[in-house]
């Protein structure tokens, strides 16, 4: 899978207007294995202007939890995370991430 994402805006700090621009592109790769567990790798690229460009690799895995739930462990290699809105760029370390399907 892929997806890209893109923010504009334009921020006053008190003297004056600056541009805060962002693009995030990601590509991810899935395999789900047998006895309902599913492995990811993702590779992330954000271009930012108060960052500069960066990339950052996610590896996770999933366990199927009926048919309706899988609950995830991971790690984040990167700084930044998939949110653009975030832009505290301090999401290295591990995460859990729980997920409905329907």
């Amino acid at each position: 899978g892929a997806k890209v994402g893109l923010r504009t805006s334009t921020q006053d700090n008190g003297e004056g207007s600056f541009s805060n621009d962002a693009a995030l592109a990601v590509m991810n790769l899935q395999h789900h294995m047998p006895h309902q567990w599913d492995v990811a790798l993702e590779a992330r690229v954000l271009s930012a202007e108060d960052l500069g460009s960066e990339t950052a690799i996610v590896a996770s895995a999933y366990r199927h939890v009926g048919q309706h739930v899988k609950v995830g462990l991971g790690y984040n290699f990167g700084r930044f995370s998939d949110d653009l809105s975030d832009v505290s760029y301090n999401d290295e370390g591990v995460f859990l991430n729980i997920v409905g399907k329907f």
